[in-house]
């Protein structure tokens, strides 16, 4: 069997059909899982690749982004920076429903501790009442938990999926420019040799799969920081707030540092 018949005999890409739920907690992969624990797993097994995740849809997606940075006069790794927050808008919504939940599922924590360290005498008076609150704040936690635990896994999965899209992408316009043109032509134009531009095309774009997942902080973490400050300082005091102190402090020292070992 030829190749391009195990490639036309390969089953469509489960994400294509998808529902929520099996999007959300990962359904759509469990064919494959199965399959893979009863037998070893061969190539014709593999499902197509989602048009999205494809060279060929990523490289048309760099030309986009870089003809819209020429009309506006923009440098291509700030485009690449407004594309990806603006493809990823949903996730975003998503991390700050995953963030509300796990905030309240540590603040019902403190609540329900609080049930246990009443005094005897209170439970004594208010028992019915505090075990009904206790049955809340437990609800409370395991409902948190439902919405922060398989969100986390999905936006990580969607983060990751994005930065591989920008990696073949930039890859496959890489290796597409230098292919139209001559070897005279490269060599009087840039000082690139093989070596440094196999680099390029595999430890520089692995860069998009480190700060893929991150870069959503950005935006999100001064916000729940705010939160987590605001609760702290109701439930603890003042004191709470030499840590967020510390922590403004430390994050432009992590900042320079980075810059200065960075490989």
């Amino acid at each position: 069997m030829s190749y391009d018949d195990d490639d036309n005999d390969r089953p469509p890409n489960p994400l294509e059909g998808a529902t929520f739920a099996s999007s959300l907690l990962f359904g759509w992969a469990w064919p494959l899982l199965k399959l893979g624990s009863t037998r070893p797993l061969k190539e014709a097994d593999l499902p197509e690749v989602h048009l999205n995740d494809s060279s060929g849809f990523n490289r048309s997606y760099m030309d986009r982004i870089w003809q819209q940075c020429q009309q506006e006069e923009k440098t291509f790794s700030r485009g690449l920076l407004q594309d990806f927050y603006k493809s990823t808008l949903k996730w975003q919504f998503l991390l700050a429903a995953n963030s509300a939940a796990r905030i309240g599922q540590a603040v019902a924590l403190g609540l329900l501790m609080e049930q246990f360290s009443s005094s005897s005498d209170e439970v004594n008076n208010n028992k019915n009442h505090a075990s009904n609150t206790g049955y809340i704040w437990s609800g409370v936690m395991v409902l948190c938990g439902l919405i922060a635990f398989p969100t986390k896994q999905r936006i990580f999965f969607e983060m990751y999926r994005k930065a591989l899209q920008f990696r073949v992408g930039i890859i496959a316009k890489l290796y597409e420019k230098i292919l139209q043109l001559s070897s005279t032509s490269v060599s009087a134009t840039f000082s690139l040799s093989s070596g440094q531009l196999a680099n390029l095309a595999s430890n520089d774009v692995e860069r998009f799969l480190q700060a893929a997942v991150p870069s959503l902080f950005i935006i999100i973490g001064p916000f729940e920081a705010i939160a987590i400050l605001i609760l702290g300082i109701q439930t603890i005091g003042p004191v709470f707030a030499i840590g967020h102190v510390l922590f403004l402090i430390l994050v432009p020292i992590q900042f320079y540092l980075g810059r200065q070992f960075r490989i």
